[in-house]
């Protein structure tokens, strides 16, 4: 199951879980934004979920602090 938290400023969040629940999240997050260049006025907000995929990534692969 996947835990979500704020962290302690507030400033950002923690998300947790299992591999499964890490690489579900990860593929579902990378169909959502789509192919690059889909949607031209969307690159930003695209650049930006890129970046949280990619720290998802790492964190499944065990790259990540476990807490």
């Amino acid at each position: 199951m996947l835990s979500v938290k704020t962290t302690e400023n507030l400033a950002g969040v923690t998300v947790s879980g299992t591999y499964w629940d890490l690489n579900a999240l990860y593929d579902a997050l990378t169909n959502v934004i789509g192919e690059e260049e889909s949607y031209p006025e969307f690159e930003a907000c695209r650049i930006r979920v890129l970046g949280l995929c990619y720290d998802i990534r790492h964190a499944y692969q065990g790259d990540r602090n476990r807490g």
